[in-house]
């Protein structure tokens, strides 16, 4: 079974460990996974956090799917330009994009919803301002790309201190 400890309470080495959504990254790599679940052994599937291209391939994510055991993708991997991302092209070549959503917050929300027709975004800042986060989203679903860049601009000083001094951080020291 797959088990991830936590040995340090520095939050930039834990990061976002707490979510129970990364827990089963390396499932696809355990031999013998059979696919029916998570490593927990309650047959439940998982929602895969992909933050880097060099945990999981393409291939083993779309098993993933393709086995049952993962039931959505958050997908987190940050690019200098989102809009430029042949991993997250390659990724919705194989696996339906109503079970990725994009993963990294405000800053990229627009261009992965715009562009790669994700459904959805997490928020990241939002967490201060739940109400915008929600308006940027409804305007997202609605067209309105300008609207929701106004709304996404508010957030980017934010969104900038959360990336260079990590979220816990920002958010919630």
């Amino acid at each position: 079974a797959l088990r991830i400890s936590v040995t340090s309470s520095d939050p930039n080495k834990v990061g976002r460990l707490f979510s129970a959504k990364i827990t089963e990254l390396g499932l696809a790599t355990i031999p013998g996974n059979t696919g029916r679940g998570n490593s927990m052994g309650d047959g439940k599937p998982v929602i895969v956090y992909v933050k880097t291209e060099s945990n999981l391939g393409v291939e083993q994510i779309a098993r993933l799917f393709d086995e049952g055991t993962a039931l959505a993708l958050k997908y987190a991997v940050v690019r200098d330009d989102p809009s430029e991302d042949a991993f997250l092209d390659a990724i919705l070549d194989r696996v339906d994009k109503s079970r990725i959503i994009s993963g990294i917050g405000e800053r990229p929300a627009i261009v992965h919803m715009n562009k790669f027709q994700l459904p959805g975004f997490t928020t990241g800042s939002g967490c201060l301002a739940p109400a915008a986060t929600q308006r940027m989203f409804t305007l997202l679903c609605q067209g309105d790309t300008a609207g929701a860049s106004a709304i996404r601009e508010r957030f980017l000083a934010l969104e900038d201190a959360r990336d260079s001094m990590g979220p816990i951080n920002v958010l919630h020291e």
